[in-house]
């Protein structure tokens, strides 16, 4: 899946599915335009495209990024260019683990506040839920994957941060794991 965003929101889908199947057709061979689903609704800024392999989303990227793309909305002398940029879709593992890091946050969270000067964050591609001082981060949790999901082992530096005991931890990481197992 690819989305095309920075529409402006007045434009009607079909005008906003003929603009997305033009560049695909500039992009990808006639079969594989013929295979894609365009999905756009009035009024939206983004155009969802779903393409039938790998291969064609990453030859629909490569093309899009090597130019610039424009919509051009009105005629002379009142004419609009909104720039449009193009991304992929993040794949069913990234969903996953991204609902699994939410959930762990949650129950972080949940336990109670962090001591003054922490804050948690995460970074979704690479399975991170850190405490951060500013300066420096710690993982609380080890993220590995599991058949059907995720599973979170507490990491002894990044827990003593918040002073999570190890029950608490595992706590925390059971009640993660049920959400990426259930799916």
């Amino acid at each position: 899946t690819v989305f095309i965003k920075g529409y402006p929101e007045n434009v009607a889908g079909e005008r906003l599915r003929a603009r997305a199947k033009s560049i695909l057709s500039q992009a990808l061979p006639r079969g594989t335009v013929e295979k894609a689903k365009v999905f756009a609704r009035n009024c939206s800024t983004a155009v969802r495209i779903v393409l039938p392999h790998l291969a064609a989303v990453t030859a629909m990227l490569d093309h899009l990024r090597v130019g610039s793309l424009e919509f051009v909305v009105g005629s002379p002398p009142n004419v609009f260019h909104h720039r449009l940029r193009v991304q992929a879709d993040r794949t069913p593992g990234d969903r996953t683990k991204s609902r699994f890091l939410g959930k762990l946050w949650k129950e972080v969270q949940r336990r109670g506040p962090l001591p003054p000067g922490l804050r948690l964050e995460s970074v979704i591609p690479k399975g991170l839920l850190t405490i951060s001082d500013g300066s420096f981060a710690w993982p609380p949790f080890k993220i590995t994957e599991k058949l059907g999901g995720y599973a979170a082992v507490a990491e002894d530096e990044g827990r003593s941060k918040p002073n999570m005991s190890v029950a608490m931890a595992r706590e925390i990481g059971e009640a993660a794991e049920e959400v990426t197992s259930r799916r």
